[in-house]
């Protein structure tokens, strides 16, 4: 009703026939949300109700889109209310929710409609009704999945409602059930004692127990168990029942389940025993007496109930752990159930034990056998601390590399800021050669990269070792080819001695990348106009080659430490190269991944030879 009014007098005032007084003194002192918008959406007015009911200042809500106060989950349905109002047609009982100033939000029930290009709208705030329907719809749908069998009743007994449960027990359809008297489902000679205990239960307007004997549609009987309450506001009978008939067959159940418990007892797999605390003149506990055991016991201990009941733990082993004397001694005391793990030296096993007190002064304890459990929780351990080494061993590493790989860019930017400042008072040849420098050390940088990347990706498995048949020979002037030029530049010899009849099985990326590594660090720490030598021969089934130069060599304290992650061993070459380590680490890894390995004999100041493992293939002669 107060929709209409208030549209009646919108229409003469948007007709120019209501005072402009009149209207703005019924806009502001309706209990309803008045509501004004241009075709865009646009809020242009509210009253003061909105204050009220949402928190806003008039001037907090006036020229802002009103999406923006609708619930997000809301802001689609509301658009198309809108563009239909927008249609020329008039919309009323659309509902949303309006977001208040401390963000919870309310249910605005609207009525709108289009008048000279702008929105008029009133609201009513309908969240108490939403709230109540929310309500209810949880009650129903309480009502219609709960186990226990539910129905109301009228003060005289008439069934009003029943829900699924009931239908599922007694076997009638719903309309079987209302507007029926309850006896109607009871024998016949239970009605009248079923009548009294009904009245009783309005009479005292408390919860009432009963069991009775309903009759179900197949004509057989259903034991049930009923509450009733009388709630006397509601003129309402509410009665909660449940088929104790699972109760019974629960009884037999369990009478059946104690008669086999016996042939369990003595078949299950965990050991058993009941014993007694026993204790000494001044109450303490000192030792504990078998009362029973299960075959597993003996199974799992050694000792067989007829050497253990009736006799104490300490007359069998007199070396037994008193400290378990007195764990099973508190669990008598108290009643509260205990775990523990127990090693026991004679059987040199490990138990997870769970004991609890069945009565004072005994003890239960049930048992079984976890060395194995406990043998593979300390490979565990030992894995994971190896994990833990080798992740600090990676970020060691990965420290030192990022040092290694810092001090020659700063070398580069030093040589760019001279070519940058300087590059007109320098002569050609100088700049040539700065940037020759500068390309070598680019040369070298990239082969540290290369092998970082190479490193990481084999880490991560993105590298698996596939071996082939591959050519001793080709593989060594593969290698050597590519660190020609590198060589040349020192005036270095290099040698090949690799007969084109050994063949090997590997990866070969990976023996190129070992080789090309060997190689390289051959050429580092060798003197100007030295010479480098790589040779292979067969021995027994393993190809062996060896990278021999006559450098600086290698102080023998560091010789155990070149291939670990751990330990930086990384010099400047004869030339002042640099060096990382990360070369020979790759060497020694794709090494093993190959089934080979890499070894090393040097003379400090005298030269080195790295030996380099690989299976042979059975293609060689």
């Amino acid at each position: 009703m107060r929709h209409s009014l208030f549209y009646g007098a919108l229409s003469l005032y948007a007709n120019e026939s209501l005072a402009d007084s009149d209207y703005q003194l019924f806009f502001q002192y309706s209990f309803d949300h008045f509501f004004i918008s241009d075709n865009k959406g646009i809020i242009l007015r509210v009253n003061n109700q909105w204050q009220k009911t949402l928190g806003y200042q008039q001037n907090d809500m006036e020229g802002k889109p009103f999406l923006s106060f609708v619930h997000p989950d809301d802001i689609k349905a509301t658009t198309e209310v809108f563009l239909e109002i927008l249609g020329s047609k008039s919309e009323e009982g659309f509902t949303n929710r309006y977001r208040t100033i401390t963000g919870d939000y309310r249910y605005m029930e609207w009525k709108a409609n289009l008048i000279s290009d702008k929105v008029y709208a009133t609201a009513r705030d309908v969240t108490k009704r939403k709230m109540l329907e929310n309500e209810r719809e949880f009650s129903q749908q309480l009502f219609d999945v709960a186990t226990d069998l539910l129905v109301t009743l009228s003060p005289e007994g008439v069934i009003r409602r029943v829900n699924p449960a009931v239908l599922n027990v007694l076997g009638y359809t719903e309309e079987e059930f209302l507007n029926k008297h309850f006896t109607a489902y009871f024998l016949p000679e239970d009605a009248e004692e079923n009548i009294q205990i009904f009245e009783r239960a309005k009479q005292t307007g408390a919860v009432y127990n009963y069991q009775t004997r309903n009759i179900k549609k197949d004509g057989t009987l259903a034991n049930l168990h009923w509450h009733l309450l009388y709630l006397e506001k509601l003129e309402t009978v509410f009665a909660a029942g449940r088929d104790i008939a699972e109760q019974l067959r629960t009884q037999r159940t369990l009478a059946e389940s104690e008669k086999r418990f016996r042939s369990l007892f003595q078949n299950m797999d965990s050991g058993f025993s009941l014993v007694e605390i026993v204790y000494d003149e001044q109450g303490t506990a000192v030792d504990f007496r078998f009362l029973e055991v299960n075959s597993a016991n003996a199974k799992l201990t050694g000792y067989s109930a007829e050497n253990v009941i009736g006799r104490t733990i300490l007359e069998i082993d007199p070396s037994y752990n008193r400290g378990i004397i007195d764990w099973c001694a508190t669990v008598a005391q108290t009643g509260i159930p205990q775990s523990t793990e127990v090693y026991y030296p004679p059987t040199d096993k490990h138990y997870y034990v769970q004991a609890y007190s069945p009565q004072t002064g005994q003890t239960a304890m049930i048992f079984s056998d976890i060395s194995e459990r406990i043998r593979t929780k300390n490979l565990i351990i030992e894995k994971n601390s190896q994990l833990e080494t080798l992740i600090a061993e990676k970020d060691k590493f990965f420290s030192i590399i990022a040092h290694d790989l810092r001090s020659p860019f700063q070398g580069i930017l030093g040589v760019l800021d001279i070519l940058n400042d300087e590059t007109e008072s320098l002569a050609f040849e100088e700049i040539r050669r700065r940037l020759s420098g500068l390309r070598t050390t680019g040369k070298k940088l990239l082969g540290l990269i290369d092998n970082l990347l190479l490193w990481a990706s084999f880490h991560r498995g993105s590298i698996r070792c596939k071996p082939e048949v591959v050519s001793a020979a080709e593989s060594v002037s593969h290698a050597a080819d590519s660190v020609t030029t590198a060589a040349h530049l020192k005036n270095l010899t290099l040698l090949q001695d690799v007969p084109a009849s050994l063949y090997v099985s590997a990866d070969s990326m990976m023996l190129n990348t070992i080789l090309r590594n060997l190689l390289s660090n051959a050429i580092k720490f060798s003197y100007r106009g030295g010479k480098i030598s790589v040779s292979c021969s067969a021995k027994e089934k393993m190809a062996e080659f060896v990278v021999k130069d006559e450098g600086t060599g290698i102080p023998d304290e560091d010789i155990p430490r070149l291939f670990m992650i751990s330990e930086k061993v990384s010099t400047t070459g004869t030339e002042n190269e640099p060096s990382s380590g990360l070369g020979l680490i790759l060497c020694h890894e794709f090494a093993q991944a190959n089934g080979g390995s890499i070894t090393v004999e040097s003379t400090f100041g005298k030269g080195s030879a790295f030996i380099l493992r690989i299976p042979l293939s059975g293609e060689s002669s």
